[in-house]
C-alpha cells in the first residue's frame, strides 16, 4: 500500500489509496489529523531554523531538512491560516507559524508570499492579546513591504514595531524597528531622518551588547 523513494527515503501513500482512506475519516477525525499534520510541521520548521542559525555545515543541514518538508510546512501554514479564529490554540499555531522559519523563511518565499503568511498571524496575535508577537510581524512586514519597493507602508509598519518593543521594554526589538526604518529613510533618499534613525539604534545596540548590531547600524 505504501510507495517508497530510494532517493528521497520518504514513503508515500498511493493517490488512490489516500484518497479512499480519506473518505472513510469523519470530519472531526480529519480536523484532529490535519492540527496534528499542522503543529507537527511547526516544530519541523522551527528544528530547520535552529540548524541553520548554528551557522558552518549546519546552515546547510538547516536548509536540506527545511527543503524536504517544505510542501508540508506550506501545507501546515495553510491550514493554520484558515483556522485562525476558530479558537485561541488555533489562532496561536497560526500567530506562531511565520516566526519559526525566521532566517529561512526569505529564502524561499517572494515577498509578496510572505505578505500572505504575515497578515493573518498579525491579525491572531491581536486576537490573543500577544504583544510581542505582533511587534514581531509588524516588523517582518515592513521588512517585506520595503522588499517590494513600497517603502510608505514599510515605515508605517516598523513606526508600529518600534511602539510595541517601547511599550512592552523590548530593546533589541526596539533597536531593529529604529535600524530599519533608518533603512527604508534611506531609501527614500530622506538621508537626515535616515542617520537619526541609526543613530538611535546604534545607541541600544551597544547598551544591550549586541556587536553584530552595532556594526550593522554604524555600516548604515
Amino acid at each position: 500500500l505504501l510507495d517508497y523513494d530510494q532517493q528521497t527515503a520518504r514513503f508515500r501513500l498511493h493517490d488512490l489509496v489516500r484518497d479512499f482512506l480519506a473518505g472513510r475519516l469523519s470530519a472531526v477525525e480529519q480536523q484532529q489529523a490535519e492540527e496534528r499534520h499542522a503543529r507537527h510541521y511547526l516544530q519541523v520548521a522551527s528544528e530547520a531554523d535552529d540548524l541553520y542559525k548554528k551557522g558552518g555545515e549546519q546552515v546547510l543541514a538547516g536548509l536540506r531538512l527545511f527543503d524536504a518538508e517544505w510542501s508540508h510546512i506550506q501545507a501546515g501554514q495553510a491550514w493554520a491560516a484558515a483556522q485562525a479564529g476558530k479558537s485561541k490554540e488555533l489562532d496561536r499555531l497560526c500567530a506562531l507559524y511565520p516566526n519559526a522559519a525566521f532566517n529561512i523563511l526569505p529564502l524561499r518565499l517572494h515577498p509578496q508570499e510572505h505578505l500572505r503568511w504575515l497578515e493573518p498571524a498579525l491579525q491572531a496575535a491581536r486576537r490573543l492579546g500577544l504583544r510581542d508577537y505582533e511587534g514581531y510581524h509588524l516588523g517582518n512586514l515592513g521588512l517585506r513591504y520595503a522588499a517590494l519597493g513600497q517603502y510608505p507602508q514599510a515605515i508605517q509598519h516598523h513606526q508600529g514595531q518600534l511602539a510595541i518593543a517601547r511599550e512592552i521594554g523590548d530593546r533589541w526589538g526596539e533597536g531593529a524597528a529604529l535600524g530599519n526604518l533608518g533603512n527604508a529613510y534611506h531609501a527614500l533618499g530622506q538621508y537626515p531622518q535616515a542617520i537619526e534613525h541609526h543613530q538611535k539604534s546604534l545607541e541600544i545596540k551597544r547598551q544591550i551588547g549586541d556587536r553584530r548590531g552595532e556594526g550593522n547600524a554604524l555600516g548604515n
